[in-house]
């Protein structure tokens, strides 16, 4: 056989079928698999405010059935049209089959990804250049929020991010069908969580703001601003306004319902006009806004300020090209001044409005999400595009890295906290009292003035759960926002303290009388567990609770090796 015939007889070398994009989609699969990690390694997903989620979602649970026991005596159902139950509505369904700490890894599961996945779906409605910028995404997953357990607000994210994406769809194949889209998520939004639907409407408004000037601007400059020009400008606004329209109505709603709901006693104020004198007389600029990139530790910051840096700079090297080319150019710059408009409203903001908390921490995740939309529609070269994923690959895996021995922390302590179970009877009452609330795990550096989150702070969830227990300290069945309500009679927010003041016990310093408590519902505090008591703090409040409990209770179990939590028993 001759050279020519061995050449005919070789198979014919196929294409390659893996291009480049198809390299980057897989690295960002990857990354969603790698997210996981931290929900998935450990029993415990450390959190402030996820074993209250938890607990209420069982006392929902309970409810539900033909014989809810002890949990008809203190809790009511409070289901209604309204924000701020999203969460409780997936884990209570989860949760009638599944164990509920299975459940809550799957709910936030969802959530680690769908937000990567609703980025990736918004940039594809914009003009999707540079796709290695989607990638910035992931280290902001797991934001402060997070960890502090404000879900609904997490998953609210998703629909904001959604909303931006329906919105330039709308601008590009305009119909009936897509206007209905963008109406209908928008309104779910509101649903999720109130201040990412407000997020939203202030970004569409923005947006189309700037894009009206912008049209404007050009046909002035074109000699052609027509009567036919504005009035397709006045048809578009109000368009715009009835898609918005819906969600404005259930925020007013909202606000009024919760006006004139009876409120628990509290500092904070509240009622759509208190709050929006706040807003009028509190912004103010501050110089510790940098705490928004730390969760547990100081270390945070070691990847959180070159993150920063790459968006920054990056930022200044598409201007910087755009300006150079000198050439009309679809940049989306409605985006980037979405982003700065929300970059000012973070810088000024104060820590608190009315009875929203953490008001920085929350604006500043909009600045980021529209920074890196805005990203994805820019021109880079293949050597920078490379350069961002690489770095945005490298911050992800770091960022989830620092969260492992973080978990592994929590855990261990969690684990002491909850040994205790076993000693507390099924279907009591507890009474949690966090003596010194702000432990850090050894290894942990405390970055100061943050004192949240606490992933101790509620841990007497995951007792309830396990043992089917009324917490009687649930922050969430006290305020109001959330689908489960405290009974009247048997509220401790008012039954528990010893004069008419209210009661305080979820931080210092306590004012609870436990007689008083028995005298007036009819129930007795079964069990009280102080965590973080040394035996050596003489406050006046923490002497009052241990003399209440020198003379009622009994001291029936100390946790195991540091003896952090002490359990009594109603004699």
């Amino acid at each position: 056989m001759n050279k020519t015939s061995i050449e005919q007889a070789r198979p014919p070398r196929l294409p390659s079928v893996v291009s480049e994009a198809d390299v980057w989609d897989l690295y960002f699969l990857l990354l969603i698999l790698i997210s996981l990690m931290p929900i998935w390694m450990f029993q415990y997903v450390p959190t402030q405010d996820g074993p209250a989620h938890l607990e209420s979602a069982m006392a929902l649970i309970e409810l539900s059935h033909a014989d809810p026991g002890i949990f008809r005596d203190f809790f009511i159902e409070q289901w209604r049209i309204g924000t701020n139950q999203v969460y409780h509505l997936l884990l209570v369904a989860l949760g009638s089959f599944l164990p509920l700490l299975l459940a809550e890894k799957l709910v936030l599961s969802a959530y680690v990804i769908l937000l990567p996945l609703a980025t990736r779906y918004t940039a594809g409605k914009l003009s999707l250049i540079t796709v290695q910028a989607i990638f910035l995404i992931f280290p902001i997953i797991y934001s402060p929020l997070f960890y502090m357990g404000l879900f609904n607000y997490c998953f609210g994210l998703i629909f904001y991010v959604l909303v931006i994406g329906l919105y330039f769809n709308r601008k590009r194949i305009p119909s009936r069908t897509n206007t209905i889209k963008l109406t209908v998520v928008l309104l779910l939004t509101f649903f999720v969580h109130i201040v990412a639907s407000a997020a939203a409407i202030v970004t569409l408004l923005i947006i189309a703001g700037v894009e009206a000037f912008d049209s404007v601007r050009k046909a002035g400059h074109k000699n052609h601003a027509t009567v036919w020009h504005r009035k397709e400008l006045w048809k578009e606004a109000l368009q715009l306004g009835l898609i918005i329209a819906p969600t404005i109505l259930m925020i007013a709603l909202f606000f009024i319902e919760m006006s004139a709901a009876p409120r628990p006693p509290t500092d904070a104020p509240s009622g759509f006009s208190s709050i929006l004198w706040e807003i009028l007389t509190s912004f103010r600029i501050s110089s510790d806004k940098l705490r928004v990139f730390t969760t547990f530790s100081a270390y945070d910051l070691l990847i959180a300020i070159p993150f920063i840096v790459l968006i920054v700079t990056t930022a200044f090297i598409a201007l910087h090209q755009d300006r150079q080319q000198k050439v009309p150019s679809n940049s989306y710059a409605s985006l980037l001044v979405s982003a700065i408009v929300f970059l000012v409203m973070f810088a000024v903001s104060p820590d608190r409005l009315g009875e929203i908390g953490s008001v920085p921490d929350r604006l500043i995740l909009f600045v980021l999400i529209l920074a890196i939309l805005w990203l994805s529609t820019q021109s880079f070269s293949n050597q920078a595009q490379h350069i961002i994923g690489t770095l945005s690959i490298m911050m992800t895996v770091a960022a989830i890295a620092s969260k492992i021995p973080v978990h592994a922390m929590f855990n261990y302590d969690i684990r002491e906290y909850v040994s205790v179970s076993q000693y507390i009877e099924r279907n009591s009452t507890l009474l949690p009292l966090h003596i010194k609330d702000d432990i850090i795990p050894n290894g942990l550096v405390a970055m100061r003035p943050r004192v949240r989150p606490l992933p101790l702070t509620h841990a007497a969830g995951y007792l309830s759960i396990d043992r089917k227990l009324v917490d009687l300290s649930s922050y969430q069945a006290r305020t109001g926002y959330f689908p489960l309500q405290f009974r009247d009679d048997a509220n401790p927010a008012a039954q528990l303290s010893p004069d008419s003041n209210p009661s305080r016990y979820e931080y210092r310093p306590f004012r609870v009388d436990l007689e008083k408590y028995k005298q007036r519902t009819g129930f007795a505090v079964d069990y009280v567990l102080l965590w973080g008591y040394s035996g050596n703090d003489n406050s006046d409040d923490v002497q009052s609770v241990i003399a209440q409990l020198e003379k009622n209770y009994i001291l029936v179990c100390k946790s195991a090796p540091r003896a952090l939590v002490s359990v009594y028993r109603a004699k």
